[in-house]
């Protein structure tokens, strides 16, 4: 399946051996940079690329929208057309974690159609996954200059700066979309969960720019929206319980932590945080031990970055497609570990014991709150 999709690839692509060169660079690079950045370390990071990638598909889906039916709409004549075929396999790459590849048909969509919003909006989820801030800043404002609508763009590149340190930069986007998004749902209309969740996110990404400016007791009343929006989260109570140790409130920061590790175990800021606050009370021997779960974890997530990286150079090799499928699981990210899993059953269809693998993690993967 891998070597057809290189072939639809550089069918696509006039300049097909510079490009794969310039993509062999890319993800050269990519790997030895995601290795020293570690995602425990960028709140929220994975979950909002899963995020991003679900509002790509609704952003390409026809309407030309943020999914929500919010944006320009194309003539008929541009619907349907090449440029859309374009979009949507780059798309369905991502998905599957062909990342060099996509970032092949992103760029071909973005010189066919330079007008369209959505090819940058895809070269920016392929730059979110290499860590290329820089060009994934520029790529989320292209799209935003060329559709004003395009809301993941906005909640990108207000990500972005606040990962940059640029937090005032990135908090006028965040309150300027917390309006809209009230204005929004004051019109008579009947409210819907996709709505909370987009709020719920501005909450949250307001709250870390104010934890990151040193702003705790700010922090505290959107942490508690978020949480009430999205109680089953495990981001929001870990981000809660830092604001309140910010604070020297240890006793709320300790029961926010614990709470976070109740709907999460595998979260490592928590486990951080919370080793933290248990040694500045003076129960060293228990802090301590959250403090190297913290490491461990860490430490799986540095070799979760190496394989990607590997895979990004040979897409189809099955052990590398395994290891990091249990490296995800060692995570708890178990519907993240299927996508590798099922590349690797496609190139091993007969292999019982992957299949046995497959099934395990697919069990896991369907108990709430799985991720």
């Amino acid at each position: 399946m891998g070597e057809a999709r290189r072939r639809m690839a550089s069918k696509v692509t006039p300049d097909g051996a510079p490009l794969r060169k310039a993509l062999t660079l890319l993800a050269w690079f990519a790997a030895g940079f995601a290795a020293s950045v570690l995602i425990l370390l960028i709140p929220g990071s994975y979950s909002a690329m899963a995020r991003a990638m679900t509002k790509l598909g609704s952003f390409v889906a026809g309407d030309g929208s943020d999914g929500q039916g919010n944006g320009r709409r194309e003539s008929a004549d541009r619907r349907g057309g090449p440029i859309d075929g374009l979009i949507e396999k780059g798309y369905s790459l991502i998905s599957e974690e062909h990342h060099a590849e996509a970032f092949g048909i992103f760029l071909q969509a973005s010189r066919l159609a330079p007008d369209r919003a959505e090819p940058h909006w895809g070269l920016a989820l392929v730059y979110h996954r290499f860590q290329l801030f820089t060009q994934e800043e520029r790529s989320c404002r292209k799209a935003i200059q060329l559709d004003s609508t395009c809301r993941p763009a906005k909640e990108a590149l207000a990500r972005i700066l606040c990962d940059l340190g640029r937090n005032e930069e990135s908090l006028a986007i965040l309150r300027d979309m917390e309006r809209d998004e009230e204005r929004e749902r004051a019109r008579p209309k009947e409210g819907t969960s996709q709505d909370k969740r987009r709020l719920s996110y501005i909450w949250g990404e307001v709250a870390l720019n104010l934890l990151r400016t040193g702003k705790p007791g700010e922090a505290i009343p959107s942490l508690e929206r978020y949480i009430a929006a999205e109680p089953g989260e495990a981001w929001g109570p870990a981000h809660l319980g830092r604001a309140f140790a910010d604070l020297g409130d240890w006793g709320n920061a300790e029961a926010s932590l614990r709470r976070a590790l109740e709907l999460d175990p595998h979260l490592g800021l928590a486990h951080l945080w919370l080793g933290q606050a248990l040694i500045a009370t003076g129960r060293r021997a228990e802090g301590e031990g959250h403090l190297k779960t913290f490491n461990r974890l860490r430490t799986i997530a540095t070799q979760e970055h190496r394989l990607e990286g590997q895979i990004n150079r040979s897409p189809d090799d099955p052990r590398i497609l395994v290891q990091l499928a249990r490296v995800r699981a060692l995570l708890g990210k178990h519907k993240a570990a299927l996508v590798p899993l099922e590349r690797a059953l496609t190139l091993n269809p007969g292999d019982e014991d992957l299949r046995s693998l497959y099934r395990e993690i697919e069990a896991k993967a369907r108990t709430p709150g799985a991720r």
